[in-house]
């Protein structure tokens, strides 16, 4: 996984006082020792778990929060937009493709939408403005496993000899 180093989840949580300045340079030491981005460090070092991260960054941010993509109902077609490795990559699914006016946008459900680089490439790569959503990555693992066609998650496997 690429690591954004953009990402806003320590400032975040700092300036809400949800962890300690100690308790964050903690967590920096870890993730630049394993090459994490800051969610991982965060999850992986247990300050703050999955759910708690997702409620603070969509209160935060103003963004919706899916409860559970096992209640989501995804647009198969808008999978086309973001190949496996690229939502695998970037922690996101997208759940469905909208027009706003003359313009397009892809709904994209994302773990960590701080990173304004990651969204500029996403947005770049996929042709069309974003509308955010917040999962935890746990549930979009499951969602990205469930939803793309083995195929695409296998593709030795399935290759024409």
């Amino acid at each position: 996984n690429l690591v954004y180093l953009d990402s806003q989840i320590f400032e975040i949580l700092t300036a809400r006082r949800i962890l300690s300045s100690d308790s964050l340079k903690l967590v920096e030491t870890y993730r630049r020792k394993w090459g994490l981005d800051q969610y991982d460090a965060l999850i992986q070092t247990s300050l703050i778990s999955d759910e708690e991260l997702k409620v603070v960054l969509a209160e935060q941010l103003k963004l919706p929060v899916v409860d559970s993509t096992d209640q989501l109902q995804l647009d198969k077609d808008c999978l086309k937009f973001v190949d496996f490795k690229d939502a695998k990559r970037w922690w996101s699914i997208p759940a469905a493709y909208i027009t706003e006016g003359k313009s397009q946008a892809l709904v994209l459900i994302m773990s960590d939408p701080t990173s304004e680089e990651l969204r500029a490439e996403i947005s770049k790569k996929v042709g069309a403005n974003l509308r955010l959503s917040l999962a935890t990555r746990q549930e979009i693992r499951t969602a990205i496993y469930r939803e793309y066609p083995l195929e695409q998650q296998l593709p030795k496997t399935f290759m024409k000899k």
